[in-house]
Order: structure tokens, then C-alpha cells, then sequence
């Protein structure tokens, strides 16, 4: 129960039982034949507030030390059943099934013992106080269980928020490695050309060699910039993932075609521009969105549908779309052939948004899906910052 609503339980029953007692002890009985049994009354029903309130699993008891006296009087309930009925819808929503079920008994076989026992009493009462007792429950136990499934969405959404932060710490590792790689691989490259020039005597030699120097210079320098930006406490003793330097991505554009068509998709591939002029830093992602794209084609795409890739490259980013029909039916769109997890396209955002580039992915036309993405070669030109 929320502590709100447990002080006001609390401050509604010291007012109310704290004014009877006052007029008790003024010489008021309230009809009673015995002062001292409206004092106790009021003593027993302030502490059965203060029970509901902190300790609803109790409640029961001082229930029945209520209820029990009027088995046996005369005549009179006072306000004792609609008492009752309160006290059971707040025990509906904050006691223990079991001590629900306790109170719920209570009532009841208060409700027949009065029935039985009181001449005063006729069916008509039992008729009464039993549906109210039911109606009582009804909303208590309509807001538990709105409450437990408002738990319920808080931990859905807590696990989710964990899984995409870890998700998130893993793309940040994963890349630091890959560009660390990379770094030693240019650091490499310019140390054995500068060795190698050196020792060579040939003009024209050394000239091509102080290319090469440079150009991996600048190529480590980006790197690095990539890597300061991404890197957060990176441990000293990990392993560093296999080289990305190296990767042919036309060869893996020709791969992934080739199995989307053996899946009997219809593929077009298009490559505008120098594709050996994006980075080694950027290459890696681009692999990973080809092979991000085909497979959410595998899941969504018709088959026989058309497949449209495209990696177009400029002298400052590498543009990467893929275009595939949606899996409809009766104009709906079903169920992919694959559970979905959510976390490929979401992992693959958390890499371009590191590089400091855009995706962004959706449906088009109603029946086409396009997955868009647009990366920067250089770390100054990018749009945003990683968070």
C-alpha cells in the first residue's frame, strides 16, 4: 500500500474514532446501553484503521473483535457493516490472498451468525450483507492487479533499458578493439616504410614511400580520433578482435546476394564510388549492415519479392540502403518466418551513432521496408556525438 494512502487511513481514523471517544467520555454512548462498550468500540475500530493501514494481514482479528459483539445483542449495528465492507475493500488491495480469504470468512460468518442467532435479523439482512461484501472486493482487487501489472511494465521496461545499455557497452568495447587494431596495423605500416626508406637510395622510391607514410598517418590519426571518442575504460589485458583491415566488401556484397537469391529472393546490387576509399575504422560497420539488412530480409521479405543494396561512397561518407517488399497478407503485414529480438537494428544505430552517422529504418508505401544508413569517413564531419 502506498505510504499516502496509509497515512491518510490513519489521520481519517484518529479524526473520526478520536471525536467518538471525546463524546464518550462527555457522557455520548452513541445508543449503547454501556459506555464502556462504545469506548471499546471506538478504541477497537481505530486500531483495526491502524492495522489495515500497516499490518492488513492482521486486519482479520480486530475485524472479528468488532463484528463478534453484535452476535449477541438486542438489536443495533450501528455503522458496523458498512465499516466492514470499507475494511474489506482496502484488504482486497493490500492483504495477502490467504488473509483475505480470512476476512472475507469473517464477514460472512458474522453475516450468518447474526441471521441465526438475532431474533431482529431476518434473511433479508444476509441477503445484503453478502452481495455488498462482493461488491466491496471487486475494486480493491481491480487496482491490485493494476498495480502488479504496472510492476510488471516497470521491470519489462527496466530490462529492456539494462539489455540496450549493455548492448550499447558492447558496441562501444567492440569497436574500441577494432579500431585499436587498426591503429597498430597503420602505426605498423609506418614504421616498416619508414625502415624501408631509410635504407633505399631511389628518389622515386622514397617519394612513394613518404605517400604511403602519410596516408597512414592521417588513417591512424582519424582512428584514433574515432577511438578517444568511443572508449571508455577499456581493460588492459583484453583481447583485441580480428583485424578488419583487409575486408573486401565487394567480395561480401556478392556473398550476401549470393544467399538471399539461394533463399529465392530476386537481388540487385548497386556500388557507386571507390569502395577501398572507406576507412578501415567504417568498413567493419559496413559489413555488419550488410549482414544486418539480409538477414531482417530473410525474416520479412516475400519470396521472390525484389531486393534492392546499395553502398555508395564519396570522397566523405559511405551510404548504405536496403530496400525489400514486406511479407503481407490480406494487405496486412504477418508474422516474420523468425521470432524477432529487436536489438540487430538497435546494436547496429548504437555503432553508426558512435561513428557519428545516421540510420534510420521504416516501413514506405505500405509494403516496403527501407533500411537507410549514412556514415561519415571523417570524425569532425559527423552530425552528432555519441551519448
Amino acid at each position: 500500500m502506498h505510504v499516502v494512502l496509509r497515512v491518510l487511513i490513519v489521520v481519517a481514523a484518529l479524526i473520526s474514532d478520536g471525536i467518538s471517544i471525546v463524546n464518550i467520555l462527555s457522557g455520548y454512548s452513541y445508543g449503547y446501553d454501556s459506555p464502556a462498550f462504545a469506548m471499546y468500540l471506538a478504541i477497537v475500530d481505530l486500531g483495526l484503521w491502524i492495522i489495515v493501514a500497516y499490518a492488513p494481514d492482521w486486519a482479520w482479528v480486530l475485524l472479528l473483535a468488532n463484528l463478534l459483539p453484535f452476535v449477541f445483542m438486542p438489536s443495533g449495528y450501528g455503522a458496523v457493516p458498512v465499516m466492514a465492507m470499507v475494511a474489506l475493500a482496502f484488504l482486497a488491495y493490500s492483504a495477502r490472498r490467504y488473509a483475505l480469504i480470512i476476512a472475507i470468512g469473517v464477514v460472512a460468518t458474522w453475516a450468518i451468525a447474526v441471521t441465526a442467532v438475532r431474533e431482529d435479523t431476518g434473511l433479508i439482512f444476509l441477503s445484503v450483507v453478502l452481495p455488498l461484501g462482493i461488491l466491496a472486493v471487486i475494486p480493491g482487487l481491480g487496482l491490485r492487479y493494476m498495480n502488479a501489472q504496472r510492476q510488471v511494465d516497470r521491470q519489462t521496461i527496466e530490462e529492456f533499458d539494462r539489455r540496450a545499455l549493455a548492448s550499447l557497452e558492447e558496441q562501444r568495447t567492440e569497436l574500441a578493439r577494432e579500431l585499436h587494431d587498426i591503429v597498430a596495423h597503420d602505426i605498423t605500416v609506418i614504421a616498416m616504410q619508414a625502415r624501408a626508406g631509410a635504407m633505399s637510395r631511389d628518389a622515386d622510391e622514397n617519394a612513394e614511400t613518404f605517400d604511403v607514410i602519410g596516408d597512414s598517418a592521417r588513417s591512424a590519426l582519424d582512428d584514433l580520433r574515432r577511438l578517444l571518442r568511443i572508449m571508455r575504460d577499456a581493460g588492459e589485458n583484453e583481447d583485441v578482435a580480428e583485424s578488419s583491415a583487409g575486408i573486401d566488401l565487394l567480395s561480401e556484397l556478392s556473398q550476401i546476394k549470393e544467399s538471399l537469391e539461394r533463399s529465392g529472393l530476386s537481388v540487385h546490387t548497386t556500388v557507386t564510388g571507390d569502395v577501398d576509399q572507406i576507412p578501415d575504422g567504417v568498413r567493419t560497420t559496413v559489413r555488419r549492415l550488410l549482414r544486418e539488412g539480409a538477414t531482417n530480409v530473410l525474416k520479412h521479405a516475400l519470396v521472390e519479392a525484389p531486393v534492392e543494396i546499395e553502398v555508395a561512397v564519396t570522397a566523405e561518407a559511405v551510404d548504405v540502403n536496403v530496400l525489400n517488399t514486406i511479407m503481407t497478407r490480406g494487405g496486412k503485414r504477418s508474422e516474420p518466418r523468425f521470432a524477432r529480438s529487436g536489438f540487430g537494428i538497435m546494436g547496429l544505430r548504437e555503432r553508426v551513432q558512435l561513428l557519428g552517422g545516421r540510420i534510420s529504418s521504416g516501413a514506405v508505401d505500405g509494403d516496403r521496408w527501407h533500411l537507410s544508413t549514412h556514415i561519415p569517413f571523417r570524425p569532425e564531419d559527423s552530425d552528432s556525438r555519441p551519448s
